[in-house]
């Protein structure tokens, strides 16, 4: 005979609610999990695709658990017993908008607009056939009600005209185009595509890039500080025994010239300035 627990376990994943059941008991016993200390400091307000995102009380917070970071991700993925959160986006914000600190008029707020979805019978059906094979009554209902508030949610969202993600079919706000962890793999594409082309031109400024690829300031100041750093980190793994084009366009991105302006003794002499300081430049742009 099957325990209450295997039969929790096989509905869920007949359901395709795992995850995401793991994903909402984890950030309603937070508190439990991490500890007073950090939860009142903290709170989860989405998890994704093994991304959960933590709003912070201020900065020095957020700095103080992102060293906790892989400690944290450890006891979460130990109270539900297996690797659900693969990594932890924190940010500072304010902790009183948080849905699970104690907001008792969003609360209600939200479990009223709730009450007042309406599934139809399609979708009360499907409900009953996923839940009807769980003899235990109590557990039934739960399970049923569970499901009946995630439709119900997703029923809200759409009403919200919250649309399907462009990279997945997470529903994600009017105002963005892709979910949390879709923007991430989009961001991080373009700052792959800005460091391609800053190996070929590597003396380009922000302003000569945009006509061949459009990015924001921020975006191109990170991708060659990332390349840089990495060339960096090559050159000085190999005490400096790297050919003349890896030299040169140390140069180029750290000084920010074109290849007529290079010469052997500027090559010399900002490498020299490197190896003296041992750590790499920021950029200039």
């Amino acid at each position: 005979m099957q325990g209450i627990s295997e039969i929790l376990h096989n509905t869920l994943q007949q359901l395709g609610l795992k995850k995401r059941y793991h994903a909402e008991l984890i950030m309603e016993r937070w508190s439990e999990i991490v500890g007073d200390d950090i939860s009142q400091h903290s709170c989860p307000v989405k998890f994704e695709r093994g991304l959960m995102f933590v709003t912070v009380s201020n900065s020095v917070w957020c700095h103080h658990l992102f060293m906790l970071k892989e400690s944290i991700i450890s006891k979460l993925n130990r109270f539900i017993g297996e690797k659900i959160v693969k990594d932890i986006r924190f940010q500072a914000g304010y902790l009183k908008d948080c849905k699970n600190q104690e907001n008792t008029e969003h609360s209600v707020s939200l479990k009223q607009s709730l009450a007042a979805i309406r599934l139809d019978e399609q979708e009360l059906a499907g409900i009953r056939q996923y839940t009807h094979e769980v003899a235990d009554e109590a557990l039934q209902k739960k399970l049923a009600g569970f499901t009946r508030k995630a439709l119900a949610y997703n029923k809200l969202k759409k009403m919200d005209k919250w649309h399907a993600c462009q990279g997945c079919d997470t529903l994600c706000p009017p105002e963005e185009t892709y979910c949390a962890v879709c923007l991430r793999t989009v961001r991080e594409e373009k700052l792959g595509e800005i460091r391609k082309l800053l190996l070929d031109v590597p003396w380009f400024s922000y302003e000569d890039l945009q006509p061949y690829l459009s990015c924001t300031r921020s975006e191109f100041d990170r991708a060659k500080s990332e390349l840089l750093a990495r060339l960096c980190l090559e050159y000085t793994a190999k005490n400096g025994q790297v050919d003349s084009v890896h030299r040169t366009t140390i140069v180029m991105l750290m000084e920010s010239v074109g290849p007529d302006e290079i010469t052997p003794e500027t090559v010399d002499h900002t490498l020299e300035k490197f190896r003296r300081k041992q750590h790499v430049f920021a950029p200039r742009s």
